[in-house]
């Protein structure tokens, strides 16, 4: 409750003070999942992102995960889709 009332009445980004994970898609070649909860699987074709929603699945060609952080992963390749939740 007090968090909504954060994201509202003070007008705070909502994916920081809710821990929703932000997802930024740089065209077709670069997925970044900031405020995740670990890196899953990962495979030529498939990269898995823990958050708080569930799973941020990032589906491809030739995937590579760029960099790993506490605050973000970044996935390179070719992307053909990004999958939330389950």
């Amino acid at each position: 409750m007090w968090s909504r009332i954060g994201v509202d009445w003070l007008g705070l980004p909502a994916d920081v003070v809710l821990d929703l994970p932000q997802i930024v898609c740089t065209g077709n070649v670069e997925v970044a999942v900031h405020n995740h909860r670990g890196l899953e699987r990962f495979s030529p074709s498939v990269v898995t992102v823990r958050s708080s929603l569930g799973t941020v699945r990032v589906e491809g060609e030739e995937l590579a995960v760029r960099r790993v952080t506490a605050d973000a992963v970044a996935v390179t390749g070719r992307i053909l889709a990004v999958r939330i939740g389950g």
